[in-house]
């Protein structure tokens, strides 16, 4: 038997309703009530107003009489715009809420991303549509949806009971509105209030503290009226000069403040306001290392990695970058992938660089942006995929990084990962070489030379490895001497070539040794000095140049 007050099933022998409390009839009495009742059935209306409840209740009431009128035609609905699996619960449409949540925020993340990564413009639209109509489909559908939720339960009351009061009872249970959703949505409201007024807070604190701790390092506690120009001026070189003061920030460091630290570092490595000291910058750059700042840590990672400062470790290099990679640190995690790549101090591991790179380039970081672009062009620690290097290659080139400029030029010619389009790759060699790094200047220089990705083009590779040389690339200065030997590009000029290969030889550039030490032999350029030329056979062949050893046989014979 069920209570007629609120249409829970009970026992017979029960005596009051243990749901609300209310007094049950005889199960004879229930009967015969229901007979009477089942002769004055409730009205659609009252259906309707049972299941909705009392919450917005003339709002629904309207729209359903209009269905059943009209039939379901979409009908806009504001809350399940701003929180459609907030009112889907709150109306207790339990399956609908689960299968928006399941379905809908998966779709709309993959969505997102594919908009925000894709170089097509008809699948970046084909995305926005696909999200514009994920976004209104629960507004517009919501009163049809809510419509035939209450159809269904209206339905199912009048299956189990014929009788007026429990069909009403029944609805006003299974229907109307979740109080604990209500409640759980209002606690987040809250809650989301007290988290932004306490991220505000904590946010204004770090900035007095920050300024608290700039102070104790030096930065002057008060300023000139702004009206006074010269003040400000005298103030401005005043603060400049305590800033690098070493007494005033030597004094904060060794009170264990990290960022004087560090910043010690820093003036000791570069020789600002100090004589320059590799060894005390690294001392400083140690102590603020060990306390876990991850600055520091990556520059100390630099300093055992070139030798500047203490002796060449590349293991201690590795340990030290891994220590602040593993704290999010971008640099950190970029030159850790560096070490990967190239088999220093650990072994090496594509995949494992692959995976710092990633981490770096997710957090903006250019290098490392570039980097991965390249393992994708290349197929290292990764499949070979030409459309995901375009893309790296495109976020690095965008924030100025002249070698993914120029990388991005060379797929834009040869169409990969990318349509071909030359107006473009001209256009990114451009911004590449007016950067004026001289290692994009040389492998300018090189794709003319050879016709990778333009058209082959002599004099152009000698003007950008004239550039490159100037700015003391060795290896630029060496193929310089040789366009000079060969008369490629540019008149041949052996006294030219001479200088050229001397200078990029004195740097240890082993090929320039090579070829000087072959004009040393032929007396080209220069008076014959076979035992000048045996010299620098020896110290090009001591570093693996296979020409220098072949030609340094004949130095024995």
């Amino acid at each position: 038997m069920y209570c007629e007050h609120c249409g829970t099933a009970v026992q017979e022998t029960t005596g009051f309703c243990p749901e609300c409390g209310h007094p049950l009839q005889s199960a004879e009495d229930q009967s015969a009530l229901e007979d009477r009742q089942g002769t004055s059935a409730p009205s659609q209306e009252e259906l309707f107003k049972a299941v909705i409840g009392p919450q917005n209740q003339s709002y629904y009431l309207e729209r359903f009489q209009r269905f059943e009128k009209n039939g379901k035609t979409l009908l806009w609905h504001w809350p399940a715009f701003f929180v459609p699996f907030f009112w889907f619960f709150y109306r207790k449409m339990r399956s609908c809420g689960i299968l928006y949540i399941l379905l809908g925020f998966p779709i709309i993340g993959v969505l997102s991303k594919t908009a925000e990564t894709s170089e097509n413009p008809m699948v970046v639209l084909s995305c926005v549509f696909l999200l514009i109509s994920m976004a209104l489909w629960p507004p517009l559908c919501a009163n049809s949806m809510y419509y035939a939720h209450c159809k269904k339960l209206i339905a199912g009351a009048k299956a189990l009971s014929s009788g007026r009061e429990r069909q009403l009872a029944q609805l006003s249970t299974r229907g109307g509105t979740s109080k604990t959703v209500n409640i759980l949505f209002y606690a987040l409201v809250i809650a989301g209030v007290l988290a932004s007024v306490l991220t505000l807070n904590y946010s204004e604190k770090s900035q007095s503290q920050n300024h608290v701790r700039k102070e104790g390092v030096g930065v002057a506690e008060s300023s000139p009226l702004p009206g006074d120009k010269d003040a400000r001026r005298k103030s401005e070189r005043s603060d400049e000069k305590e800033q690098f003061d070493p007494e005033r920030m030597r004094k904060a460091a060794e009170q264990g403040h990290v960022d004087a630290q560090i910043y010690l570092g820093w003036m000791y490595a570069n020789g600002q306001g100090v004589p320059k000291d590799a060894a005390k910058a690294v001392e400083w750059y140690r102590r603020a290392a060990e306390q876990g700042h991850a600055a520091a840590q990556n520059h100390l990672g630099r300093t055992y990695a070139t030798g500047r400062g203490v002796p060449k470790d590349e293991a201690k290099a590795v340990e030290w970058y891994r220590r602040a990679a593993e704290q999010g640190h971008a640099t950190a995690q970029s030159n850790l992938g560096q070490m990967y790549v190239d088999g220093r101090g650990v072994p090496k591991d594509d995949a494992k660089a692959f995976e710092w790179f990633q981490k770096a380039a997710e957090q903006g970081h250019a290098t490392a942006q570039n980097n991965l672009a390249w393992m994708y062009a290349n197929g290292r620690g990764v499949p070979k995929d030409d459309t995901k290097a375009f893309e790296w290659y495109r976020r690095a080139a965008e924030q100025g990084s002249a070698m993914a400029q120029l990388s991005l030029g060379v797929m834009y010619a040869n169409g990969q990962g990318v349509p071909k389009d030359e107006a473009k790759a001209a256009e990114w060699y451009r911004r590449a070489a007016e950067q004026g790094n001289a290692a994009v200047q040389l492998s300018l220089g090189v794709m003319y030379e050879t016709g990778q990705g333009v058209p082959k083009d002599e004099a152009k590779a000698f003007e950008w490895y004239r550039k490159a040389a100037e700015q003391g690339h060795a290896t630029a200065q060496s193929h310089l001497g040789v366009m000079y030997a060969l008369g490629d590009g540019v008149a041949k000029n052996d006294h030219q070539a001479f200088e050229w290969f001397q200078k990029a030889a004195e740097q240890g550039h082993a090929p320039a040794q090579n070829h000087l030490g072959t004009m040393y032999w032929k007396g080209i350029g220069v008076i014959q000095d076979r035992e000048k030329a045996c010299q620098l056979w020896k110290t090009a062949a001591q570093q693996g140049n296979e020409r220098a050893i072949k030609n340094n046989t004949y130095c024995s014979q």
